[in-house]
């Protein structure tokens, strides 16, 4: 081949002929000549290969071929059972030298304060408990933040909560399917918007003077939840009179 029609210096450049001729070999094993098709090929074909000596499992006593020179059984059940009489176990190593299989972070419960091991770098509560109260506590806040800003929910919640307090002080109720703002709209034109404790209109729609519903006899008293039992009076008013009243009852019903 003439220099400088490849990529190698002068002298180092050889043809496709000189390259094929390097590979033709002698078998270590039948001594006949072959190319070789790789650069380490020591034997002309697999008949030719060294083979590996027979062993016996020390098992199961079976004889077999050995595919790596350490291999002590003929297969991976005989060989679960080597580590366990071993080890005492079918792991690689005893237990007691095995690095945790899990990473460990140290966390400060946000409830309780308290020191805890967590596998989770953003772990919050250090037990079932803590996590129940803080759950708890998250449903009241948003419970609550939805009750200021939603005045339909509101008004479901306060009519809710009356029909639970008669039905576990055992009263009647059958202002129940009327919603607290239609029953309101409705005591106020009944008592020509008049509070029904200070006599005093009632005007207001925010503030402590606003409407809101009065049981004349409370429910904790034996009184019902029911429209005779009913008057509207200012917010302020009604949380004064607290479950004082008396038995007197409204003579008209508009």
């Amino acid at each position: 081949m003439n220099a400088g029609s490849g990529s190698l210096p002068a002298g180092q450049a050889t043809c496709r002929s000189c390259r094929r001729a390097r590979r033709n070999r002698t078998c270590e094993a039948c001594g006949s000549s072959f190319t070789a098709a790789e650069t380490s090929q020591r034997y002309c074909s697999r008949e030719c290969l060294p083979k590996r000596p027979q062993t016996f499992c020390e098992i199961c006593g079976s004889e077999y071929k050995p595919t790596y020179p350490a291999q002590r059984t003929c297969g991976r059940i005989c060989g679960a059972e080597l580590r366990r009489q071993v080890y005492g176990w079918a792991g690689n190593r005893p237990k007691a030298e095995r690095w945790p299989s899990r990473r460990v972070w140290y966390v400060s419960c946000d409830w309780c304060g308290k020191l805890f091991t967590a596998t989770r770098p953003k772990a919050k509560r250090c037990g079932d408990e803590c996590r129940r109260l803080a759950q708890i506590r998250d449903i009241k806040t948003n419970i609550m933040s939805r009750y200021r800003g939603d005045p339909a929910f509101r008004e479901r919640m306060i009519t809710a909560s009356q029909d639970r307090r008669a039905s576990r002080l055992g009263v009647a109720s059958d202002a129940a399917t009327i919603s607290k703002k239609e029953l309101i709209t409705y005591l106020i034109k009944r008592d020509r918007g008049r509070c029904g404790i200070c006599h005093r209109p009632v005007r207001a729609k925010t503030g402590p003077r606003r409407p809101s519903i009065d049981h004349i006899t409370p429910l904790s008293r034996g009184g019902k939840h029911v429209l005779e039992n009913l008057q509207v009076a200012h917010y302020v008013c009604n949380l004064s009179k607290g479950n004082r009243g008396g038995g007197e009852q409204l003579l008209m019903i508009g």
